[in-house]
């Protein structure tokens, strides 16, 4: 149906300019009783041809769309993916070690003494980095083991407090018939003093 609403828009296709360059020659072959003018021609096929235009696009079966699949990519547009990447990395830490304080009686209160010095531990961590377009962008912990284990400072710390210091000279307080005191010995002083008594 198509082929036939197509071949008679050409045809009246080329009536209207025929009718447009040569009016008469086509009012002879046509065999019309009146002459008409290019006006006449041009609203007659005019109207004919557009309405055989709108016939073949109605009737005309739909065109199926076709998607061609193997697109390769022009020197203008560049398609960029990401390249991600996974890599396991070990790492090192140092382990603080601890200061253990024990008292000392021995030492004089406020002097300290280190018994053994600290050492510092460690540990090392495995990662898996994940990493796109050679930038880092995750980390997970995959395993701690202590490589080397912290030793502990020990520091004695002094407690003992001397007595208060004696004084070299004694006194003695003597009243006759009252006993003697003596408040601190120098024993020869005090053997002098029994004997003048």
């Amino acid at each position: 149906m198509d082929t036939l609403f197509s071949f008679l828009f050409l045809v009246a296709l080329v009536g209207l300019v025929w009718g447009l360059l040569k009016p008469l020659n086509l009012t002879k072959t046509l065999r019309l009783k009146h002459s008409a003018t290019r006006k006449q021609f041009a609203w007659s096929f005019g109207a004919l041809a557009a309405a055989f235009f709108v016939l073949v696009g109605i009737t005309s079966p739909p065109q199926p769309k076709t998607v061609n699949l193997n697109v390769t990519p022009s020197s203008t547009t560049q398609t960029k993916t990401d390249q991600v990447t996974t890599k396991q990395v070990t790492e090192i830490q140092p382990v603080a070690f601890s200061t253990i304080k024990q008292e000392d009686n021995s030492l004089a209160q406020g002097q300290t003494k280190t018994l053994q010095r600290g050492k510092n531990g460690v540990e090392t961590l495995t990662y898996n980095v994940t990493y796109t377009n050679d930038v880092e962008t995750g980390r997970t912990l995959v395993s701690k083991t202590m490589t080397t284990t912290a030793v502990d400072e020990i520091v004695a710390v002094g407690t003992y407090v001397a007595p208060a210091p004696q004084q070299v000279g004694a006194q003695c307080q003597w009243s006759p018939g009252a006993q003697f005191e003596e408040d601190v010995g120098d024993r020869a002083r005090l053997r002098a003093l029994v004997i003048i008594a």
